[in-house]
Formats: C-alpha cells, sequence, structure tokens
C-alpha cells in the first residue's frame, strides 16, 4: 500500500477517495472539472463537498497546486512534489515538465543570471501547446486559400 493510499485510508470517505482518483486521472483540474468528472458516477455531490475534500487533502500534502486557470480558478494537481509545469496561453491545458537534464540546465542557467538572487519554487512555462499551434496554423493556412 502506498504511503498515499495509507494517508486516505486513514480517514477515508466514499466522496474523498472519489475526489482523489477523479484527480488522479484528469492529473490537473480546477474543483471544477472534478465535479463535472465526479457527478457522472454521484450527480449529487456538490461544489462545496469538492473544495473541501481538495482543500484537506491539499492541506494533508496528498495534492498539490498546479498554475492557476486562465480565468484565475485554483487548478489541483495530483503529484504533489515540486516540479515545473508547462501552461497553454490558448486552451490553458497543464503538463509537467520532464525532470530531465535540460529542465535541470535551465534553471541553474536562471540562478546563474541572477546570482545575488536566491531562487525558489517552481516555474511555470507559457506558451501555445502543440494542438492549438497546429490549429493555428491550419486555421491560417485555410484563410490563405
Amino acid at each position: 500500500m502506498t504511503n498515499v493510499a495509507r494517508d486516505l485510508v486513514s480517514r477515508q470517505t466514499k466522496s474523498t477517495t472519489t475526489v482523489y482518483n477523479a484527480l488522479v486521472e484528469i492529473g490537473h483540474a480546477t474543483n471544477a472539472q472534478i465535479q463535472a468528472r465526479v457527478q457522472v458516477d454521484y450527480p449529487d455531490i456538490s461544489a462545496t463537498t469538492i473544495h473541501r475534500i481538495t482543500a484537506r487533502l491539499k492541506d494533508r500534502g496528498l495534492i498539490g497546486c498546479a498554475p492557476k486557470s486562465l480565468n484565475g480558478s485554483e487548478r489541483y494537481d495530483a503529484n504533489p512534489s515540486a516540479h515545473h509545469h508547462f501552461m497553454c496561453t490558448v486552451c490553458g491545458d497543464v503538463c509537467d515538465l520532464p525532470n530531465g537534464e535540460s529542465t535541470h540546465q535551465a534553471v541553474e542557467n536562471l540562478r546563474q543570471l541572477s546570482a545575488d538572487c536566491a531562487l525558489a519554487g517552481t516555474l511555470t512555462l507559457k506558451g501555445v501547446c502543440r494542438d492549438c499551434n497546429y490549429k493555428e496554423e491550419s486555421n491560417h493556412e485555410n484563410n490563405n486559400l
């Protein structure tokens, strides 16, 4: 049994487990997105219940925070460990950046540029994702016809 599973069992309710599993399935989600997923099986679950559960899971360190959505809503991350993200400025999707040498080198380059600064926390790189970029290119090509 994993530590996360053990912590869930210590105060397990059907709602808590369902909300946690929905977030794990989605990866990065707002309370509204979690609620939409959970309501497929539990149509009566309220936004307040979702909010309380995600707040409790976050406080207990079982989930983390991801970059806020484009409309400013809090977004949660199924991975509670500190890591970097990419966020699309068009669709708002978020993905984890690989925790590899290139990411570490980029952070180290920032540290060297800011020698007098103490860097802490994680980075969120913003840009246009592959899907949105492809749609933009397709629309541009169609408009030129």
